[in-house]
């Protein structure tokens, strides 16, 4: 198979969308949502260049009863932040869905602390006084 740089792979794959798709089906990546925010040209470009972080479809984690887990997108991308040398593309202003994010740091940390859930307090009552 015959090696493209990114000026001739652009002529193969002229549409921002063609290129995601690219990315997921051939190139197995594993992206935000096509519909996040911060899946923009720069970004799947940066990931294919190496300069962003990205993970492969087969090394992500899927962290299941995603709707358990109180973090916020912020929070999560500060953490994947801490455990990866490489940029993550995005900023808090424009960030990816929440989804791909808990997935992402499961991925990267089973264990953090983000990912242990947090009670919800469903109503509270008065004590009976003595």
């Amino acid at each position: 198979m015959q090696e493209y740089s990114l000026d001739q792979l652009a002529k193969f794959i002229p549409t921002k969308a063609a290129l995601y798709r690219f990315m997921v089906r051939d190139q197995k990546y594993f992206l935000p949502a096509e519909t996040s925010q911060a899946i923009t040209e720069n970004y799947l470009l940066g990931v294919l260049k190496g300069e962003y972080f990205s993970l492969k479809q087969a090394d992500r984690k899927e962290l299941l009863l995603k709707d358990e887990y109180h973090a916020t997108r912020q929070e999560l991308i500060e953490e994947i932040s801490k455990k990866t040398p490489k940029k993550l593309g995005f900023t808090s202003k424009i960030p990816p869905d929440r989804t791909w994010l808990l997935d992402v740091l499961y991925t990267l940390d089973p264990d953090n602390r983000l990912l242990k859930g947090a009670p919800v307090l469903m109503f509270t009552r008065k004590c009976p006084e003595k």
